[in-house]
């Protein structure tokens, strides 16, 4: 495996269990990026920095006209 990413949703962001599952599914030496719906960003990096987690890096995503793109 090259890398891993986790897709997220705002409902999923508010999971008080979300940071133990990021711990879970990290694999050591596996780069790991998260994707937030847009305007989560910051929410997410305070969860990753306040649970200790190594985040390459962490993308937003929209969908615009039913088409996800990642920002």
């Amino acid at each position: 495996m090259e890398w891993r990413a986790e897709v997220e949703t705002t409902e999923s962001l508010t999971d008080p269990q979300i940071v133990d599952k990021w711990m879970r599914t990290m694999t050591r030496g596996i780069p790991f990026y998260l994707l937030v719906p847009r305007g989560f960003k910051e929410s997410a990096q305070k969860l990753t920095q306040d649970g200790s987690i190594v985040i390459i890096c962490i993308y937003e995503y929209t969908a615009i006209n039913g088409v996800c793109h990642i920002l």
